[in-house]
């Protein structure tokens, strides 16, 4: 005879899913392109808040606004009533990374130019690198939009 609180079980105990957050689902919603864009111009409103506000470096508004408006148009895509077309939806994306990429393309000549010579901080570097890869990041994504390989 067997013990019962002894007899090996023979069926596991499903483990319960993970719960997912809206976040997780916001995220997996969103194409590589978008992604891009997000991660960028969110990257671009972080350096400006860390090393502008705090800091000594400092760069346009038109691609902190540019930055933002990404920001706002991604989040609320298919939320809160804001139902363009997505081709309404790609062309505006694509408007505002191109945009932001020609402001900063003003920036980087300006930086060219004040930079040699100067002794700065490390703060005004961290907020050049920060701002650039942002820009980067948003550019990336535009060209990926122009491309048609996304959202």
């Amino acid at each position: 005879m067997t013990d019962p609180m002894n007899a090996p079980t023979t069926a596991l105990a499903a483990a319960p899913a993970p719960a997912s957050s809206a976040m997780s689902g916001m995220l997996s919603s969103m194409s590589r392109a978008e992604l891009f864009m997000a991660g960028g111009a969110a990257l671009i409103l972080l350096t400006d808040l860390v090393f502008v506000i705090f800091g000594d470096y400092s760069f346009s508004n038109i691609v902190w606004g540019s930055a933002a408006l990404a920001l706002i148009l991604i989040l609320t895509n298919g939320r809160m009533g804001m139902d363009w077309s997505r081709s309404t939806y790609q062309k505006l994306l694509f408007l505002v990374g191109a945009l932001a990429v020609f402001a900063a393309i003003r920036d980087l000549l300006y930086d060219v130019l004040f930079i040699p010579g100067r002794s700065l901080s490390v703060t005004y570097y961290l907020g050049a690198v920060g701002f650039y890869i942002g820009v980067a990041l948003m550019a990336f994504g535009a060209w990926q939009l122009w491309k048609g390989r996304g959202a």
